[in-house]
Parts: structure tokens; sequence; C-alpha cells
């Protein structure tokens, strides 16, 4: 398999000797799967053998064994060590540099709170398809087979497996898990948005007494909702309907829901009509 993904011959005299290689290997293992630990800890001790001393060529990182460790290899109790630092790190890796706003923040958002410890997962959502980050719920479901039922420390407490939460049927704490990093990346990106729009229209909004009810005390306070409400005759209707669009994804965010893929995905396609919102080219009609 190393041989496969390194491109040379899968032998650990071989791996270990190629200098060219700069690459760091991360191999991770559950108790399901210990069995086949016997045949990397006879894999691993060659490599060690031959790779100790020199200062270029690929490194291995293993990060669960199930308790024996290997041969002249100290074993490093990984439960309780990794920090949410590092599951950043490691994800901000792995997602594409050419990933725009706000997906790639959304991607790493998602992988630190819904993926936690889970580094394989972590990097597979930081660089998954565009569907995929809109619909998380649906990129956990695929992965069924990759459950790891066993707990780990993460910041000193103790968190699960997301897919293993729903092989469980405690969906809710996975929902829970993507409603947090939805807020963390999107809620920002539809306050920027709400706030144009305001900058653009207004001098149309106006403060009624539901709002000053509300304790609204300047246009500029003025929600999604409110503002869809005053603007759906003034505004282009292609503009009219992102608005009603972000209103709904604040709503549910505000409300501790995940949004709906299909509203986010709309939103994040009608960028052109944002981009003349910011470049002041869109007026209200008088």
């Amino acid at each position: 398999m190393l041989g496969d993904v390194l491109g040379v011959t899968a032998e650990a005299g071989v791996l270990a000797r190629a200098t060219h290689l700069d690459h760091l290997v991360v191999v991770t293992s559950s108790e399901e799967r210990s069995a086949d630990m016997n045949k990397w800890r006879v894999f691993l001790s060659r490599f060690l053998k031959v790779r100790t001393g020199q200062t270029e060529g690929p490194a291995i990182l293993v990060l669960a064994i199930d308790g024996t460790g290997v041969d002249g290899i100290p074993l490093v109790a990984w439960n309780g060590r990794l920090k949410r630092i590092d599951v950043t790190i490691w994800a901000d890796l792995h997602i594409p540099p050419n990933r725009p706003e706000p997906l790639a923040a959304l991607s790493l958002a998602l992988a630190i709170e819904l993926c936690v410890w889970r580094l394989d997962l972590a990097a597979e959502i930081a660089r998954a398809r565009r569907e995929d980050i809109l619909n998380p719920m649906g990129w956990l479901q695929c992965r069924v087979d990759l459950a790891v039922s066993v707990p780990c420390r993460l910041n000193g407490q103790e968190t699960f497996c997301p897919i293993a939460l729903l092989e469980q049927k405690k969906e809710e704490d996975v929902n829970h898990r993507i409603w947090r990093a939805q807020l963390a990346a999107l809620f920002p990106w539809i306050e920027m948005r709400r706030q144009k729009v305001v900058s653009t229209y207004r001098k149309c909004l106006r403060l009624d007494e539901h709002l000053k009810a509300l304790g609204v005390q300047d246009v500029s306070e003025i929600e999604f909702g409110a503002l869809a409400k005053q603007l759906r005759s003034l505004m282009p209707r292609t503009d009219a309907e992102i608005v009603d669009c972000l209103a709904r994804l604040r709503n549910r965010l505000a409300h501790g829901k995940r949004v709906d893929p299909t509203d986010l995905d709309y939103a994040l396609r009608e960028t052109g009509s944002w981009e003349r919102l910011w470049e002041g080219t869109v007026h209200a009609k008088h």
C-alpha cells in the first residue's frame, strides 16, 4: 500500500532509502483491525533499522496500535495528546489552495468540529467535493464502514467518532457538531452581506413600530427577515431571492439548526448579484 502511494517498491529497505521522498505517512488503526498490525510490526521494525541515522527520506507516524508497540519504537499514547490546534493544522494542510471562501473556512470548521480526533476524516472533508461540504451528513452516511467505536480524549474531553455516533442513532449529536462548524464559518459571511444590503438600500429602509418594539434603534440593525420584507418590491428579483435565502440561512443558524444544503448552494452560486451590490451598481427602484 505504501509503495503504491509513494510510487516505489513496497519493501521496507527500499522505502527507507528513498531519500528523494520527503513525505510524512500517517498510519491509523483500530481494535477491529488489530490483527493486521502484526504485519506492520515486522515492516516498521525493518524500516526503523534502515531509516535510523538518515536525515532524508519518508517518515511514518503510527497514530494507533493495539498497545504492545513495535520493537525499538517507543509506544506513544496518542489518546489525550492530540489537541484542537493539531487537527486545525492537519486539516488546513489538506484544503485545496484554490478553494474559495466561505467553502475553505467551512471545510476547515467541519474537520475540527465534526471529525474531532479522526485525522483521516479531517483530511478527507478538508479536500472533499463541494457537494460533500454542503451536505456533511450525507458524506458521513456514505462512510458507515469506517466507524471507530472506541472514544478518544481531545483537549481533555472524551469524544466519539461521528460515524460511530450515527451507528448509535445519536444523530442529534452529529447535527450539533455540524451546526457549530457552520455557525463559525458561515455566520460572519452572512453578516457581511447583510451589512452590504443595508448600505446599498439604506435610504429605503425604515424603522416601523414592530422593529422599535424589538429594540431596533437604527436601520443598520435590521436583520435579514425584515430586510427581505421591506425591500422585496425595491430590489431586482434575483437579489430579492438571495436576501430571502440568506434570511433562511441565518434564521436556522441563529436557532441552533444546520442549514439546508440547497439554500447554501444557491446563496454561494449567486455571487454575481452580490458583486454588483458591493460595487454600488444596484440601486433601489423608485
